[in-house]
């Protein structure tokens, strides 16, 4: 458990991209607004997570809240100690009722733990409810945080979400000049832009880096700029290098940062995903309909298949079928209800009650719908590039390609690498036409209306020649 430490939200250094995360955190701590109990920060290592927790922190006990800092391991090592002495109740108390605040670190560290899972489940739903603040830091994004309980991430998706970005230069330089500066180390003036120019790298990296860049400073001594880059290279994460080789520190880095950027979202359907493997990023996924199939509900089913499995956001773009039908059909798949039911109203106070649970799930998923039937291919570009600040957009689905207005293939290719630029998969829907089967990705043609999920052929771009496919029919 974290003590009470000097840290604040004065001492933490942040710019115009972190300024809103941090605003954020102080009014959560400052307000008792119940609009939301649980903050959900995530961010990559050395950002500064663990600094906010503790600014969090000081700033909840200066307002006299009971509030308990705890990285993720030490509250795993906790509740085993807690189960190993018969006082799981007491370990549970500790953490719901007898808070106000809690504030939990590295999450990412509870991957394939599900007995203390199970618990943190169990503090999330406490705080959800609006008992107490929950405060949660993470290395990722909650649609990349991998090996968690699909209950967890669904709560999670609820929260309030935002992101730690790295460090711009002018940001490197501001913390550089004010490390330096309190600590009257002598330096040359351009010693500064030579560290925001030349390292690359988080805080807690730049932090080593001053901290031994100020043992070479001395009342009759400047710190050259050569000494900086000296202390630069024999500190870079990547090693030296030598004319003509590279590093293999600095190919691991780019493979690695490739393999995490990687993800593979199953639609659902497992006949379907046994064969396609399901969406990956950057994917033109093409389904064929030659058996006037509603495409705009098909894909809806997808839809809630991924972002109940997946925690993912999606862009819908349905110029087939309106967005009140579509919602009204994602109800229907979500209660079970039949919808002639539904249309009927005949319904039982038990239908009722799935019905508003209903709601209140698909309320707290991720679903953008589109159904403007003027719309063109340009005009999806320039949604998409406005919503992406508010969601990590995962797939984009258009059900209907032949009702675009202006359709023009090279502006469906521009549209797959914005897709792909932005995180995401294009899924759409085209009657038969050879020119988008030699730009897809994967092709599944569509022969019958009447469980159409059992019966495709799928047709997969092989990795020769444009336009050469391998076939498969599967049931």
């Amino acid at each position: 458990m974290k003590n009470a430490t000097t840290h604040n939200f004065d001492d933490f250094f942040y710019d115009k991209d972190n300024e809103l995360t941090v605003q954020v955190c102080k009014d959560f701590v400052s307000t008792n607004s119940q609009s939301t109990s649980v903050l959900y920060i995530s961010g990559e290592s050395g950002l500064g997570k663990s600094h906010l927790g503790e600014a969090i922190q000081t700033e909840a006990e200066l307002k006299e809240l009971r509030c308990i800092f705890i990285s993720t391991n030490e509250f795993v090592s906790e509740m085993i100690k807690a189960i190993q002495n018969n006082v799981s109740e007491d370990f549970r108390e500790k953490y719901t009722n007898g808070l106000d605040l809690l504030i939990i670190d590295d999450l990412q560290d509870l991957r394939s733990k599900s007995r203390t899972q199970n618990e943190f489940l169990t503090i999330l739903n406490f705080a959800a409810s609006g008992n107490m603040k929950l405060v949660v830091f993470a290395d990722a994004k909650i649609s990349k945080l991998y090996g968690m309980e699909k209950s967890i991430l669904s709560k999670l998706h609820n929260s309030l979400q935002l992101n730690l970005k790295r460090p711009s230069k002018s940001e490197i330089e501001r913390y550089s000049t004010h490390y330096l500066d309190n600590r009257d180390v002598s330096y040359e003036p351009g010693i500064i832009s030579v560290i925001s120019g030349e390292y690359i790298g988080n805080f807690n990296e730049l932090l080593g880096y001053l901290k031994k860049l100020a043992l070479y400073s001395s009342p009759k001594n400047k710190i050259s700029v050569d000494i900086a880059k000296e202390v630069i290279s024999e500190l870079s994460v990547e090693g030296k290098e030598f004319k003509g080789f590279t590093s293999i520190n600095r190919t691991l880095k780019n493979c690695m940062e490739k393999y995490q950027d990687r993800f593979c979202i199953e639609t659902g359907i497992k006949s379907l995903d046994e064969f396609i493997h399901g969406v990956d990023k950057g994917e033109l996924v093409t389904f064929i309909n030659n058996a006037n199939m509603d495409m705009g509900k098909f894909f809806m089913e997808i839809t809630l298949n991924m972002v109940k499995n997946n925690g993912v956001s999606i862009a819908f773009f349905s110029l087939g079928t309106s967005a009140q039908e579509l919602t009204q059909y994602a109800v229907e798949l979500e209660t079970g209800i039949p919808s002639e039911n539904l249309k009927e109203r005949n319904l039982t106070d038990e239908n009722i009650e799935d019905l508003e649970r209903a709601v209140q799930n698909i309320g707290r998923y991720s679903i953008y719908l589109n159904d403007d039937e003027n719309l063109k291919l340009n005009t999806i570009t320039d949604v998409l590039e406005n919503i992406k600040n508010d969601c990590d957009l995962k797939v984009v689905f258009i059900d209907d390609l032949a009702r675009v207005e202006e359709i023009d293939y090279h502006l469906i290719r521009k549209l797959s690498r914005t897709c792909k630029r932005l995180g995401g998969a294009l899924v759409t829907a085209v009657s038969n036409d050879l020119e988008i089967l030699s730009n897809a990705s994967k092709v599944i043609r569509i022969e019958h209306k009447n469980e159409a999920s059992k019966l495709f052929e799928v047709i997969q771009n092989s990795r020769g020649k444009k336009g050469t496919f391998d076939l498969v029919r599967f049931y």
